[in-house]
């Protein structure tokens, strides 16, 4: 099993960064996991069940006694596919952990087929403030790492968060991302048509290949109803250019919990990107990879600095845009 602590090298760069991050700290991007409900997940089962109890510890050992809220997100498998029954216990799950955590809110998983009647009959609380889709439930053939979003992201989603005005969380996939011509077109067309729905572009639009975020950001960076979370992003070039052209107002800090407690980062070369992991460092190199919200939170740091950001907008990326995204 994974030691989610933190070793010496860490908790030095915690030190440094004390005085950056702030004292409310609202995490816009947290998976909690069940091992028994993805068991195919090597990840998941190293890193053993995270739930109420174990978010509020490691939340602790990253902030210490700082405020922190969090919308949580239910972690994907690919067993969702097959198994819409699978669907209903994550869902389930993940309502009782948030009768156990006040201080966060939660999301809906939801997949294709769904009706607009069944996420409403979902909505279980006010605290319940979107909706969650994933590309392993997409429907068609070929890897669905190169599915267009219409194939997971159930336009029922949509209709239900225009009404409601609630939130999509969307992990688009493709190698170009928010690059890809398909996927740029389907988030403008529907960002029109439901004015309403708020469209949370996952993973700083997916930037772990900054390039894809840098070439593309432009296009759509005045669309009021995109907003974007920063989640496992470790690249400050990605952060620094969404906040430039986006602005404070629409960017989020995430995590990725609890994926962000293991040690590595994305690497990317051009368009492509690939997760480097210490046991992937050929003997002999001497590369210590820092567990990857250490990683995330040193890029965002430096980001800062580049673009001469004061308390305030440090503030609003924290903690103010997804207050006011959800409503709090």
């Amino acid at each position: 099993m994974f030691d989610t602590s933190f070793d010496e090298k860490e908790r030095e760069i915690l030190r440094k960064l004390d005085s950056f991050i702030p004292d409310s700290i609202f995490d816009a991007h947290c998976h909690l996991s069940k091992v028994s409900q993805a068991p195919e997940t090597g990840l998941i089962a190293d890193l053993g069940d995270r739930g109420a109890k174990e978010w509020r510890e490691d939340m602790k050992a990253l902030y210490g006694n700082r405020k922190v809220s969090a919308l949580l997100l239910a972690f994907p498998t690919v067993l969702m596919k097959e198994n819409q029954k699978l669907i209903s216990e994550v869902n389930e799950w993940m309502f009782k952990q948030l009768l156990l955590l006040p201080e966060c809110f939660g999301t809906i998983y939801t997949a294709p087929g769904d009706t607009p009647e069944k996420l409403e009959s979902l909505i279980v609380s006010d605290r319940i403030k979107g909706f969650k889709p994933y590309h392993l439930t997409s429907c068609g053939e070929g890897p669905t790492s190169q599915h267009d979003i219409c194939r997971y992201l159930p336009e029922a989603a949509w209709q239900v968060a225009e009404e409601r005005e609630m939130t999509i969380t969307l992990h688009m996939v493709k190698d170009k991302a928010l690059s890809d011509p398909v996927n740029m077109a389907y988030i403008k067309e529907h960002t029109k048509k439901y004015p309403h729905a708020v469209l949370i572009l996952a993973h700083c639009a997916r930037g772990f290949a900054s390039w894809t975020t840098i070439e593309s950001i432009r296009e759509i960076k005045d669309i009021p109803n995109i907003y974007y979370d920063m989640a496992a992003i470790c690249d400050p070039a990605t952060m620094f250019e969404l906040i430039r052209q986006a602005g404070t107002e629409k960017v989020m800090w995430g995590t990725d919990y609890p994926i962000d407690r293991v040690a590595g980062r994305p690497v990317n070369m051009g368009d492509f990107f690939e997760w480097i992991y210490p046991h992937m460092l050929p003997e002999g190199v001497n590369f210590p990879v820092k567990k990857t919200v250490i990683e995330s939170l040193f890029a965002f740091y430096q980001a800062s600095i580049m673009l001469d950001m004061k308390e305030k907008d440090i503030e609003q990326v924290f903690n103010n845009t997804a207050r006011g995204v959800f409503g709090i």
